[in-house]
């Protein structure tokens, strides 16, 4: 990936604005994804809401289809109320393909059903920087969201693919920054206590700086929207193969390096702007490229995972474990945290781990989400989306912009091959 000089030296300098992050304190809350949908879709499974009342944040993104796996597990009202039922806050995404009326109807479930003592994590979409299938269709929607309305980051060009995810992260906070407006209007004076305003991130820090110096561009973020968190996903021994237990707990020991430069980016748009952004991990946990069921049976698991939020908390606030369960293990997914609901704690590892820690560290909430705008941005006129460039809402390639040859809005073979079975794309039968 090329960087180039000014841009990068734009970026350093947000981390250079603080080089003291302490290591010392550790305040961090977690919380956990839910991924496979309740047992025989009942909610109030008594085993599911025993097991998820020692957590403090639920993140919905696949129980809401995010990423266009087939069928979405729970409505927005069935949410709020599970988070209501185990007292913790609802982290919502937004689906890139939903109109301003789905948010506004997302926005009043959420505040005339959660508990007021609980707080809504509001992200858009999932992972628009990730070009794999089949987050692409997302990414490139910000893409074309960027591009249609001249939202390009400074010396990244928008015809050299190896920048398009950058430039995404541009479309990516300007969609953001419109849902947290209709958020707002719905919320009235509760929002900046009741709301937390996500920036979904990823692990280069380089990214992470993009987004930040995209709020501060008024054309981008025009309300002046201050960031409340900003996430990552820093998981351990990423697309490598487990090979036993002493390499798990090294792996895992050594993710503080991960998250560190992104809190100096975050504590450096804090004294920049006033702001009180936190440090969050939208997923973590571990990401082998195989051996993930040995890992996950093993008892090492269990010291991996503790080592992990040792490493991590002193530098987040807030960190969503991936994933409760995730249907049967396997070597390429073994994702849940547990095997299966009714599994016992003795026997999910990796549960018992992050039940442990957080029971070892209590969690004291801090001041996010108290400055909801930032007056140093001018506030203008909102630009109103243009017609997509390269995707439609269906996923369907309006343009070839990825250099497949593929004829305008048609899905190449290879595209229709690689999404069958994930997307259900026009033309295509049972």
């Amino acid at each position: 990936m090329k960087i180039t000089a000014v841009c990068a030296a734009v970026v350093l300098a947000l981390f250079m604005l603080d080089e003291t992050v302490s290591a010392a304190t550790v305040n961090m809350k977690v919380g956990i994804n839910l991924t496979e949908g309740p047992p025989g879709g009942n909610v109030n499974d008594a085993g599911l809401l025993s097991d998820l009342g020692h957590m403090k944040c639920l993140r919905f993104m696949d129980w809401q289809s995010i990423n266009d796996w087939p069928g979405r597990q729970a409505s927005d009202e069935e949410c709020i109320r599970f988070c209501n039922a185990v007292n913790a806050d609802a982290w919502m995404c937004i689906k890139h393909t939903m109109s301003d009326d789905e948010i506004r109807s997302m926005a009043r479930t959420v505040r005339d059903n959660l508990e007021t003592g609980l707080k809504c994590y509001v992200e858009f979409s999932n992972e628009t920087w990730n070009s794999a299938n089949p987050y692409y269709i997302q990414m490139y929607y910000c893409y074309d969201l960027a591009v249609n309305n001249g939202l390009i980051p400074p010396n990244y060009n928008p015809a050299i693919e190896d920048h398009h995810r950058f430039v995404a992260a541009w479309g990516h906070v300007y969609r953001v920054a419109q849902a947290w407006r209709i958020f707002e209007e719905e919320f009235g004076s509760s929002f900046p206590t009741r709301v937390r305003k996500v920036l979904g991130s990823c692990v280069e820090a380089m990214y992470t700086g993009n987004m930040l110096v995209a709020m501060e561009d008024s054309r981008v973020n025009p309300h002046g929207y201050l960031a409340d968190v900003v996430a990552i996903a820093p998981y351990f021994g990423h697309e490598a193969a487990y090979s036993n237990a002493a390499s798990a707990f090294s792996a895992a020991q050594g993710m503080g390096v991960v998250a560190a430069p992104h809190k100096r980016a975050v504590a450096g748009y804090n004294t920049k702007n006033g702001a009180h952004a936190i440090l969050a991990g939208y997923e973590g946990g571990q990401h082998y490229a195989s051996g993930q069921d040995l890992f996950s049976r093993s008892s090492g698991a269990y010291d991996a995972y503790k080592a992990y939020l040792d490493a991590v908390g002193p530098y987040m606030d807030l960190m969503c474990m991936y994933t409760y369960t995730h249907w049967s293990y396997s070597s390429e997914h073994s994702w849940g945290c547990k095997e299966s609901t009714g599994q016992s704690n003795s026997q999910a590892h990796k549960f018992r781990a992050i039940i442990d820690w957080a029971g070892d560290h209590p969690y004291t909430e801090t001041p996010v989400g108290t400055a909801p705008r930032r007056s140093a941005v001018a506030v203008t006129a909102a630009v109103a989306p243009a017609g997509l460039a390269v995707f439609d809402l269906q996923g369907r390639r309006v343009v070839a912009a990825k250099g497949t040859g593929c004829a305008q809005g048609v899905v190449c073979a290879a595209d229709r091959a690689a999404l069958r079975g994930v997307l259900r794309l026009p033309g295509d039968t049972e």
